[in-house]
C-alpha cells in the first residue's frame, strides 16, 4: 500500500458520512510507488508545466472537469472533477479527497495524486487547494491511466492546452508545414524530442472502431477514422514536426504506435466513424429511426475478419454500414456493424442507443 492510500484508508470514517482526507500535495510520490512506462507517457510534459505555471490564477475559485473514456481494445473509464481555490499561509498546495469509492476508489487516489503533483515540477509559485469533489467510475474499465489522463484534460482544459484537436487539425498542418529537419520517421520517434499538442480523440459518439476508411485517392485523410482518432496530437521541439500517436491495443500487449502527418494530404474531420453493438431485437427500431437501406440485404456488407481493416470510400456524404456481424453473449442475440457517417448523425446514433437501454 502506498503513502497516500495510507493515509487515506486512516482517516476513512466507518459510516456512509465522508469526511475529506487532506494532505500536502509535497508528500514525495516518486520514491514509494513510482509510475509505470506507460503512465509516465501520459504525465504533463515541460511544455503543459509552463502554461500552468503562467496561468493567473486570479479568481478565488475554479472548477474543471475532465474524463477518459475509450470504448473499444483497451478500455478506459474515468471521470473527475476537480475545485481548485487558492490556498493561503494555513493551506499551501493541499490535496483535498472528497469523494467516495462509488465515485472514485480510492486505490485511485495515488495516480490522481501525482498528476496533479506533477505540474509542480519546477516549484510553481501557485498556492492552491485541489479538491476532487466528483468522479465517475466503471467496474471493469477504470483503470490508473483513465483517471491520469482524466486529471490531465481537466486541468489542460481550465488552462487552455493543448490547443490542437480533430477538427483544427486539418488548418493547422497547410500553415505550420515542417521540414522534418531531424529526420523523423514512424519507427525512430524519442518522445523526449516531443511536446503534446492535443487529441484527435472525440469522446462524444461512443464506441470507437477498428476501421480504417481512406479515400478514393488517397489525397484526403480522415481524423476520424482508425487509428487517427485515438490519437494524440505530438510535435517535435525542434523541427516542429507534427506525430500521431496511439497505444495499439491489437494483439498480446498494448504498444505505441507513430504515424508522421503528411503535409500534402488534407486532414478532414468528416465522416467519422464508431462501433454500433445492438440487441438483435432492436434491429427494426433502428431502421425506423435512421434508415440505412443497406440493413435490409445485411449479406451484402462489406465485411472483414481481421482488425484494422481498410475500406475506400468513394462517397463522403452518405452514410455507410460495413462488417455487419450477429452473434450471441449468454442468452441474447446481438449484432454488431461499422457506421461511417458525419459526427453529427454518429452522435444521434449514440444517443438513440443511450435512450433505448
Amino acid at each position: 500500500m502506498s503513502l497516500f492510500s495510507s493515509l487515506f484508508k486512516s482517516k476513512q470514517p466507518e459510516s456512509e458520512e465522508l469526511a475529506p482526507v487532506t494532505i500536502p500535495v509535497t508528500v514525495n510520490y516518486s520514491a514509494d510507488k513510482p509510475m509505470n512506462i506507460i503512465m509516465r507517457d501520459y504525465i504533463p510534459d515541460e511544455r503543459q508545466i509552463k502554461a500552468f505555471e503562467e496561468f493567473a490564477f486570479e479568481e478565488d475559485t475554479y472548477i474543471c472537469e475532465g474524463e477518459y473514456i475509450k470504448r473499444s481494445g483497451n478500455c478506459h473509464y474515468g471521470k473527475i472533477k476537480i475545485i481548485i481555490e487558492k490556498g493561503d499561509h494555513n493551506r499551501r498546495r493541499v490535496f483535498s479527497w472528497e469523494v467516495s469509492d462509488k465515485q472514485i476508489p480510492s486505490e485511485f487516489l495515488d495516480d490522481i495524486m501525482s498528476t496533479i503533483k506533477s505540474y509542480y515540477a519546477n516549484e510553481s509559485r501557485h498556492n492552491l487547494v485541489f479538491r476532487i469533489v466528483d468522479g465517475g467510475y466503471h467496474a471493469v474499465d477504470s483503470r490508473g491511466l483513465s483517471y491520469v489522463v482524466a486529471v490531465k484534460k481537466a486541468i489542460s482544459g481550465l488552462i487552455n492546452y493543448p490547443s490542437l484537436n480533430y477538427e483544427n487539425i486539418g488548418t493547422y498542418l497547410k500553415s505550420n508545414v515542417s521540414p522534418n529537419t531531424c529526420g523523423h520517421t514512424a519507427t525512430t520517434i524519442n518522445m523526449d524530442d516531443f511536446q503534446e499538442k492535443g487529441t484527435l480523440y472525440d469522446n462524444s459518439y461512443g464506441y470507437l472502431s477498428y476501421l480504417n476508411f481512406r479515400s478514393e485517392n488517397e489525397s484526403d485523410v480522415f481524423t476520424g477514422s482508425y487509428p487517427l482518432h485515438d490519437c494524440q496530437v505530438l510535435k517535435c521541439r525542434k523541427c516542429d514536426q507534427i506525430v500521431f500517436f496511439h497505444m495499439n491495443d491489437g494483439g498480446i500487449a498494448p504498444r505505441p504506435e507513430f504515424f508522421l502527418a503528411d503535409y500534402t494530404k488534407s486532414y478532414l474531420p468528416e465522416p467519422a466513424v464508431k462501433a454500433v453493438h445492438l440487441l438483435k431485437a432492436r434491429l427494426d427500431a433502428f431502421r425506423e429511426a435512421f434508415g440505412f437501406p443497406e440493413l435490409e440485404d445485411r449479406a451484402a456488407i462489406t465485411r472483414s475478419e481481421t482488425i484494422g481493416y481498410t475500406v475506400r470510400l468513394q462517397d463522403k456524404e452518405t452514410p455507410r454500414l460495413f462488417n455487419y456481424r450477429e452473434f450471441k453473449s449468454g442468452e441474447e442475440d446481438l449484432i454488431s456493424f461499422d457506421l461511417v457517417a458525419t459526427t453529427d448523425v454518429l452522435r444521434k446514433v449514440q444517443g438513440w442507443m443511450i435512450e433505448g437501454k
